[in-house]
């Protein structure tokens, strides 16, 4: 934070549901979203649908399957 660096309103896709593993870091490791909001890192971040995520590649080109 130091440095300026901050993020908000980014959006994640992950495969599986949150499980206590970490996802994040920011001055240690992260497991929650929620948690990452909380901290300058990100704010209002937000998990994204596979609707949401393939919608989003398919309209920049990138193929969503093989």
């Amino acid at each position: 934070s130091a440095n300026g660096n901050h993020g908000q309103s980014n959006r994640y896709w992950f495969p599986t549901g949150e499980d206590g593993r970490w996802r994040f870091a920011w001055g240690g490791y992260v497991s929650y979203l929620s948690s990452f909001n909380s901290t300058p890192a990100e704010e209002a971040g937000t998990y994204m649908s596979v609707t949401q995520k393939n919608s989003i590649l398919t309209s920049v080109g990138v193929r969503t399957a093989p």
